[in-house]
């Protein structure tokens, strides 16, 4: 019902800019028709088409309020609030003292930063100056409320809501690429506000992965993940806009 009279685009490869794919699947986890595609010359697995951008807006305040659990049925978010923070605090601890010698000291920004927990984590370990963008109005309030300065708003935005951000020492998403509606933007933005010397850090759903682990494509899709990877992709995007490559794996 959410989606009665939603607005759909279709656009090309957000990689290799082409226009010739071939579909996948035409529906997604739970059934709804979600129309996913690949593109034919570089790979990228994106849906076409997909809600617009001002859907995607009113969907994450539709889930604020009332989401769709992709494994469990139905929650409420709001019930939920603040039982994934320690969860997350321990991955932000052990991503900090994996990765720490190759990580930088100063401003770290966690794009899809949730509850705030990854950060909170990662500055247990690491002298790390932490702030959250995160599109769920109420996880960023509670984030800002457990000393995680977040601000509210999709990656797509953020010139917009936080036009003076301070060059970063760090850029960190995990778990987040998939939802965002164009992942050009994000790296060239990473790219942008990292100091010259900065680092990114990437944890990504690897496509291939979840669709032999679930044994069907569609059960690997869902109309909140607008693009999906794979490791020759994810490379591919991160050297496009200009990075070097120091930590890679296949986990």
């Amino acid at each position: 019902a959410f989606l009665a009279g939603a607005e759909y685009e279709e656009l090309p490869c957000n990689l290799c800019r082409r226009k010739d794919f071939f579909v996948l699947s035409r529906r997604d986890a739970i059934g709804l028709a979600v129309q996913t595609v690949m593109c034919s010359f570089c790979g990228l697995i994106f849906i076409s088409p997909r809600l617009t951008k001002s859907w995607y807006e009113k969907y994450y305040a539709y889930a604020d309020g009332l989401r769709r659990d992709y494994k469990h049925g139905q929650v409420n978010p709001k019930a939920e609030l603040g039982r994934s923070f320690e969860s997350a605090r321990r991955h932000g601890r052990a991503l900090a003292e994996r990765l720490g010698l190759l990580l930088k000291s100063g401003l770290t920004i966690d794009v899809g930063s949730a509850e705030g927990g990854l950060l909170a984590g990662m500055a247990e370990v690491l002298a790390i100056q932490p702030l959250g963008i995160e599109p769920t109005v109420s996880r960023a309030e509670y984030a800002t409320s457990r000393g995680i300065p977040s601000y509210s708003a999709i990656i797509e935005n953020i010139k917009t809501v936080a036009p003076d951000l301070p060059r970063a020492a760090n850029v960190v998403c995990t778990k987040s690429l998939n939802h965002f509606l164009n992942p050009r933007f994000f790296f060239q933005w990473a790219h942008e506000v990292l100091k010259k010397d900065g680092r990114l850090v990437l944890e990504v759903k690897n496509f291939r992965q979840q669709a032999r682990q679930s044994g069907c494509i569609h059960y690997a899709i869902q109309i909140d993940h607008p693009f999906m990877f794979v490791p020759e992709t994810l490379s591919q995007f991160v050297r496009a806009a200009g990075f070097e490559i120091l930590f890679f794996e296949v986990d």
